[in-house]
């Protein structure tokens, strides 16, 4: 079995999307993304309780640009730059 996956997609969220963390007792977590027919979902090739250094630089890459997203997010937002959820999105 060939451990390398490999994909290139954009997704633009919508008010439904959804964002969870599935732990588990004795394995590492996924990290799941859905919104409308788009489902991703992220964790280590090794799902093993076993954590590598690689698995938390990784952990801690994912924390520092989720950090980052939201707060140009909210930049935008404290700025007025918003719009009522039932319209559509400006570009």
């Amino acid at each position: 079995m060939n451990d390398t996956s490999w994909a290139d997609f954009g997704m633009r969220v919508h008010a439904e999307a959804r964002v969870r963390c599935h732990r588990y007792a004795a394995e590492k977590p996924i990290l799941a993304v859905d919104d409308h027919y788009v489902h991703l979902s992220v964790t280590p090739v090794d799902r093993s309780a076993v954590v590598t250094d690689a698995d938390v630089a990784f952990a801690r890459q994912l924390r520092d640009a989720a950090l980052a997203y939201h707060a140009e997010i909210q930049r935008l937002a404290d700025a007025g730059h918003t719009v009522p959820a039932s319209e559509p999105g400006v570009a």
